[in-house]
C-alpha cells in the first residue's frame, strides 16, 4: 500500500475540515444502502462496493476508534474477513477474484464514518492517505487498462469522487503527482465507459464527470504551487473565487497550502492576501473561524473579520409551497396563508439518515432562535416514504422520542415535495424568498445550517 508520511508536516501546520465530505458521504451512502437491500447475496448484478457495505453492516458492530493503530487493526480484520467471504461465495460478477477480494476505496470510508461520526481530522486523513488512495490506484490500474462493461461497476462516484477530492486534505508534492497522473487520465476513461454501459450507469458516470470538473481548479492550483509558480497560483485563486467558478470549499485546502508556501519564502504580506481573499469568499462551514484564526496565528498575521460577505444570491427560479400540510410535531395544520410574504427554510431528511438525526439538536436550537424572526419560517420535510417506507405513524412517534420541536411535514406521493424540489441526498436545505424565488450559494455548493444562520444573522 502507498503511504506518504511526508504529508504529515502539513497536517501539523494547518487544520483541515470535512464539512463537505459529510454532505457527500450522506448522498452516496443513502443510495448504496437502500439499493443493497434490493438484492440477494448471490446476485451477479450487485456492484462490489454494495456487497461490501452490506457485508459490513450485517456482520459487524462499529465502535469508536481512538488511534490510527485501532483503525489499522479494524481495517485488517475487514480485509481478511472479506477475502475469506469472497472465496466462500464464489461471485460471478466477471471481476477476477483478486479484484473482487479488494476492499473498495469507499468501503474504508464507510467503515470509518460508522465508527466515528463525524470523523476526527486525524482519522479521516489516515483513512484517506493510507487506504483510500492506494485502493483507488489499484482499481484504476485495473479498470483503465482494458475497457470492458463488466468492469464498469468499479467506476462510480462514491470511490472516485471521495478519493480525488483533494480539496479536503493536505497534499504533498509526491502524493499530488500520483493523484494528478490518474486524475488527468480519468476524463478519457470515463468517456470510454459511458459508451459500453446501460443508461443508468451512463447517468452515474455523467454525475461523476460533473463532480470531477469541480476539482479541476484545485488540481490546477496545486500544479502551479508545486512548480513554484506562486504568483500565478495567487492570480488563479483570486479569479476562481471572485468568479465563483467552482464551489469555494474545493479551493480552501489549496489556498491554505499556497499561503504556507508564501509564508515559508518570507512573503508574509502575500500570504495574508491569500488568506484574506479566502475568508472573504467562504462561509463558516467551508472555513470555520477557529481554523481561520489558528492559521493566521501560526503565521503571526493579523486577522480582520470581514464585515460583509455575499453568501447567497437570489436566482430567477420561482418556487412555491402549494397546499395545506399537517404538522406532525404539534398535530396542527400548516395553512398557505401563514407562509405568505415569508422567507421559508426547508430541510429534507429521513429517519435512516444518521447525519440528519445528528443534526436534530442544532435544528431545535435554530427553530428556537427564529422566534425572534417573524418574517422567517422553518419547516422540516420528512421523506421516509420515499426512502425507508416507514409510515407517518412511525415518524410521528419518532418525532416525540427525539424531542423534535420544529414543524415536520410527512412527504407523500400526493405532495411529493422531494421530487418537486429535485432532492437527491439528505439532509438537503433550500431557502425560498418572500417573493417565491430560490436562494442559492453564489458558488453553487449545497446549503448548510451554518451558512443559513450566517446569512440570516440568527443569534
Amino acid at each position: 500500500m502507498l503511504f506518504y508520511p511526508e504529508t504529515l508536516h502539513l497536517f501539523t501546520q494547518i487544520r483541515f475540515d470535512f464539512i463537505h465530505f459529510k454532505q457527500q458521504y450522506i448522498r452516496f451512502l443513502q443510495v448504496i444502502l437502500l439499493s443493497a437491500s434490493c438484492y440477494s447475496p448471490a446476485s451477479a448484478q450487485i456492484p462490489r462496493h454494495t456487497l461490501q457495505l452490506s457485508f459490513l453492516s450485517e456482520n459487524y458492530t462499529f465502535h469508536k476508534l481512538h488511534s490510527t493503530q485501532e483503525i489499522d487493526s479494524l481495517f485488517r480484520i475487514f480485509e481478511k474477513d472479506w477475502i475469506r467471504h469472497v472465496k466462500q461465495q464464489k461471485y460471478t460478477s466477471g471481476l477476477p477474484e483478486e479484484v473482487m477480494a479488494r476492499l473498495d476505496s469507499y468501503t474504508y470510508l464507510f467503515a470509518l464514518v460508522n465508527s466515528n461520526y463525524p470523523p476526527p481530522d486525524w482519522a479521516m486523513y489516515h483513512c484517506w492517505s493510507k487506504y483510500m488512495v492506494p485502493a483507488m490506484m489499484q482499481d484504476f490500474a485495473y479498470f483503465s487498462k482494458d475497457i470492458q462493461s463488466y468492469k464498469a461497476s468499479l467506476v462510480w462516484p462514491g470511490s472516485i469522487s471521495n478519493t480525488f477530492e483533494i480539496a479536503q486534505y493536505p497534499v504533498s508534492k509526491a502524493l499530488f503527482t500520483d493523484l494528478n497522473r490518474i486524475f488527468s487520465q480519468l476524463p478519457a476513461v470515463l468517456s470510454s465507459y459511458a459508451k459500453v454501459t446501460d443508461t443508468e450507469k451512463q447517468q452515474s458516470i455523467a454525475r461523476l464527470q460533473g463532480n470531477l470538473k469541480q476539482y479541476n481548479e484545485a488540481y490546477s492550483l496545486y500544479q502551479l504551487i508545486y512548480a513554484n509558480q506562486l504568483d500565478s497560483a495567487s492570480r488563479k485563486l483570486e479569479e476562481a473565487l471572485k468568479n465563483a467558478r467552482v464551489p469555494a470549499y474545493t479551493l480552501v485546502q489549496p489556498a491554505k497550502t499556497l499561503a504556507i508556501q508564501l509564508f515559508h519564502k518570507g512573503r508574509n504580506q502575500q500570504a495574508k492576501s491569500v488568506l484574506d481573499l479566502l475568508v472573504h469568499h467562504t462561509s463558516q462551514d467551508q472555513f470555520p473561524t477557529d481554523s481561520i484564526q489558528a492559521i493566521y496565528s501560526r503565521m503571526g498575521l493579523a486577522y480582520n473579520n470581514p464585515t460583509t460577505k455575499t453568501l447567497l444570491v437570489e436566482t430567477d427560479e420561482r418556487i412555491d409551497l402549494p397546499g395545506s400540510y399537517f404538522n406532525l410535531t404539534n398535530k396542527e395544520p400548516i395553512h398557505p396563508d401563514t407562509l405568505k410574504n415569508k422567507l421559508i427554510v426547508l430541510d429534507f431528511w429521513h429517519t435512516a439518515c444518521k447525519p440528519c438525526i445528528t443534526e436534530i439538536p442544532a435544528l431545535n436550537d435554530f427553530s428556537e432562535k427564529l422566534k425572534n424572526h417573524k418574517d422567517v419560517v422553518f419547516i422540516s420535510i420528512n421523506c421516509d416514504f420515499f426512502n425507508t417506507k416507514r409510515p407517518e405513524k412511525f415518524v410521528s412517534t419518532y418525532i416525540k422520542n427525539q424531542a423534535i420541536r420544529f414543524p415536520v411535514i410527512y412527504d407523500t406521493p400526493q405532495s411529493s415535495l422531494n421530487q418537486k424540489y429535485k432532492i437527491t441526498g439528505y439532509p438537503t436545505k433550500i431557502i425560498i424568498t418572500s417573493n417565491g424565488r430560490l436562494l442559492k450559494r453564489k458558488d453553487g455548493s449545497d446549503l448548510s445550517l451554518e451558512v443559513i444562520e450566517e446569512y440570516l444573522s440568527v443569534q
